[in-house]
């Protein structure tokens, strides 16, 4: 793990099961309407008029923080006396649906698992809000959090656009000299919002969840606003990332953002960061979402090995 070379990983699909739960899977997801037309705001509507809902052990409590941008951190601590680390989840989503269901069951797995505190940022979202406003309010609540946790004991998970704001907020955080956090876990990161980077083009039509049959994907252009899609602020596959914490990079060979990955893992080693890049063969956009895939179990436990070697430094 500690290796700076490039390591890919790839796994195969053999078995009966594994087959019929991908299959199952794709199908599933190529029926989603929301994903492809202007439903994905709808959703983003229904999903932020949902109540925080956290299944909480007796000795564990839910605090949410508002910030002066408006937005709120959702924070999931001991009764007592805080936990020492603290994982910072930043969601994913286009940028047009706010914090979900699934990712409080997921800070649920992180405390339990883990035994850290969670704290996940409900940012401001597309069409009303665009950049910068969701890096702001990824500072903001990094800002907050620091003066609690020492940086050094924060890993920043973030999955497709929360792999992009994760990046971002620490080329934020290097440009105002701040301390950066331990380590970066990345599902999926979305890092071209011009869409040229290879798959974009080449597997555009081969992701089963974010693909498209003709031009491209309308679904994260709205969270751009007015900026420039080359700047490394917005897509991070443009930036360098010297000084840059360990970083886990998890990404399926079927989704039109695998070039993403592929370009920030070769920029992370020119830079000597040590990253470790894991594809899985055949594997859609944040596959993690599915407990019942075999990949998608495997993909946690590397992750809550990476952040427990990480823990013990």
């Amino acid at each position: 793990f500690r290796s700076k070379k490039y390591q890919k990983i790839e796994h195969d699909q053999n078995t009966s099961k594994k087959a019929v739960s991908y299959s199952k899977m794709i199908k599933f997801l190529r029926s989603l309407p929301g994903i492809k037309n202007e439903g994905m705001f709808k959703l983003g509507v229904f999903y932020s008029k949902k109540k925080p809902s956290y299944k909480l052990k007796n000795y564990e409590k839910f605090s949410s923080i508002q910030l002066q941008t408006g937005a709120k951190i959702e924070l999931l601590t001991n009764q007592q006396t805080p936990a020492t680390h603290l994982i910072y989840q930043l969601h994913g989503g286009g940028y047009v649906i706010g914090l979900v269901q699934h990712y409080r069951k997921w800070a649920n797995k992180y405390k339990n698992i883990l035994d850290v505190d969670v704290a996940s940022l409900d940012y401001r979202i597309a069409p009303e809000f665009t950049h910068p406003a969701a890096l702001d309010d990824a500072v903001e609540g990094y800002d907050l959090l620091i003066q609690q946790y020492q940086p050094q004991n924060i890993f920043v998970i973030g999955d497709s656009a929360g792999g992009n704001l994760a990046l971002t907020l620490c080329l934020k955080l290097r440009e105002q000299s701040k301390q950066m956090p331990k380590a970066l876990i990345l599902m999926s990161p979305y890092g071209d919002m011009s869409h040229t980077n290879t798959t974009y083009i080449t597997k555009g039509q081969m992701d089963p969840l974010l693909g498209y049959k003709l031009g491209m994907s309308p679904m994260f252009q709205p969270y751009l606003g007015t900026a420039n899609p080359q700047d490394p602020l917005v897509s991070p596959i443009h930036a360098n990332f010297q000084g840059f914490p360990d970083t886990l990079i998890q990404v399926g060979t079927n989704e039109m953002l695998e070039s993403d990955s592929d370009t920030i893992n070769q920029k992370m080693l020119d830079n000597n960061v040590n990253v470790q890049l894991h594809k899985f063969v055949g594997l859609f956009h944040v596959f993690q979402m599915f407990n019942n895939l075999p990949e998608s179990k495997q993909a946690w436990e590397e992750i809550y090995q990476f952040i427990r070697q990480r823990k013990s430094e």
